[in-house]
């Protein structure tokens, strides 16, 4: 009985930092990515609600749609279409970078991305 009263805290402690974490996600990250033709910079401006992220993704002109989008403490996974292409992401949160791994096809592609105040 004690171990139940010890437990729960920890579970409510640990439930709120997630939270806290996924929302600090919110807003806008700016960033860029190398790729075999170049450095392209990228915009994302993200909302999250509970563990659910969405938002856009500006790169080359254009503005993508975030789908399937998802935040799991300090892990980030979504993609966007380009161009009839999936890409991929999957990101580790530290503070206010995300270390972001792009997966367009056999391509992947790896950047920072800062969090704008």
């Amino acid at each position: 009985m004690m171990s139940k009263k010890l437990f729960m805290p920890f579970v409510l402690v640990a439930a709120m930092l997630s939270v806290c974490l996924a929302a600090d996600l919110a807003g806008k990250w700016v960033g860029s990515v190398d790729t075999a033709d170049g450095v392209i910079p990228i915009t994302y401006k993200f909302s999250v609600e509970g563990e659910t992220l969405k938002g856009t993704a500006e790169a080359m002109s254009q503005t993508m749609t975030i789908q399937n989008g998802r935040v799991k403490a300090d892990s980030v996974f979504f993609e966007v279409d380009y161009n009839g292409m999936p890409v991929f992401h999957t990101g580790v949160i530290s503070g206010d970078s995300i270390r972001m791994q792009l997966e367009l096809g056999e391509d992947i592609m790896e950047g920072v991305f800062v969090k704008q105040k």
